[in-house]
């Protein structure tokens, strides 16, 4: 499998599941109940693949049992999946199990370990992943990695690279927990 294969592989499989959008809300809306959440779905934009198909969705939840002690939550849960269709390759998908849900103003960190993928991407089931998310309120930003490649070392839990792709369609809406 290429590693442009792959890469779009991991995308898919990246992504969240969701069942239903988040309703509209202002980008970057804070709570100080101590929860966090990011949920949404949509269409990425590629420009290295302008026919390829990439859907992202997420329903991730974080809570800060004492959120002033430190910027990583207590407890997170939540799905995430990613399924890309890559023009003359097929369509490769993942789903995650959210491990860590960590926001900040209108940007929000995932990570997740893959539970269920196309058959031909089943030796990353165990991997985990991140994405990063940056709530415009439209056309918001997203990054993904993927799964580890031999020899590379395991990705560790809250961390994810900066927001390099923009959401074609969809919303992303992250409710920061004002824990700090």
């Amino acid at each position: 499998m290429s590693r442009h294969l792959r890469n779009g592989a991991l995308l898919a499989a990246a992504g969240l599941l969701l069942t239903a959008a988040a309703p509209a809300a202002a980008a970057g809306r804070a709570t100080d109940s101590g929860t966090a959440s990011l949920r949404g779905s949509g269409h990425v934009s590629v420009p290295a693949f302008p026919d390829d198909e990439i859907i992202f969705s997420v329903d991730a939840h974080s809570r800060y049992d004492d959120p002033m002690k430190q910027p990583f939550p207590s407890q997170s849960w939540g799905t995430a999946r990613l399924s890309h269709s890559h023009a003359g390759y097929g369509t490769y998908w993942y789903s995650v199990a959210v491990d860590c849900l960590v926001t900040g103003g209108n940007t929000a960190t995932v990570t997740g370990v893959i539970v269920e993928t196309n058959p031909e991407s089943q030796k990353y089931v165990g991997d985990r992943v991140g994405f990063g998310v940056t709530d415009l309120g439209h056309h918001d930003r997203v990054s993904f990695t993927g799964p580890r490649q031999d020899g590379d070392p395991e990705l560790r839990k809250c961390m994810a690279p900066a927001t390099f792709l923009e959401m074609a369609d969809g919303n992303l809406t992250v409710v920061d927990a004002n824990h700090w």
